[in-house]
């Protein structure tokens, strides 16, 4: 086997170089928010780059009925094709049961992700989320929407990613 020569290891890592500050930067665009109103608190975050990420979680100290909370997309419209991830329900071990409808819509009431779950007794319920969509959806604002009808502590925890 013949070695190289240092002329030969410059042109390979100069090669190297060359080839990776070519590459197209993928820039990163987010957005984020919280809340504490009265039947708990909740925080999100959406990120894009090559796709878009949703992660949010909920604390729902009381029964909260129907709630709806407005995401903000950084960069409009995107258009998604298939959605995945993982969306929690966990009821902490002081609590009894847990039961909710966990929803990501986008601005015109197309459900993008939707799950009915519930946890009896203290634990932790995932579901996998996986989906594609035969046409399309061109999406220029998103909600997460719930229902929660039990009383007791329940935090639900969603992580989707959008392509």
């Amino acid at each position: 086997m013949r070695k190289l020569t240092k002329r030969q290891c410059t042109y390979a890592c100069m090669f190297a170089v060359a080839l990776l500050l070519s590459r197209p930067a993928i820039a990163q665009n987010g957005s984020s928010g919280s809340g504490n109103p009265t039947w708990g608190n909740y925080s999100w975050q959406v990120t894009q780059a090559s796709a878009t990420t949703v992660v949010f979680n909920a604390t729902f100290n009381t029964p909260s009925g129907y709630v709806s909370i407005p995401l903000t997309i950084p960069s409009t419209p995107i258009t998604v094709h298939e959605v995945h991830g993982n969306i929690t329900l966990t009821v902490p071990g002081s609590g009894t049961n847990g039961s909710i409808i966990a929803q990501l819509i986008d601005g015109n009431n197309n459900a993008i992700a939707c799950v009915k779950m519930q946890q009896s007794g203290p634990g932790i319920a995932t579901l996998p989320i996986s989906g594609n969509f035969f046409t399309p959806l061109s999406v220029s604002s998103l909600h997460v929407a719930f229902y929660v009808d039990l009383p007791g502590v329940q935090i639900v925890s969603i992580s989707l990613t959008l392509d």
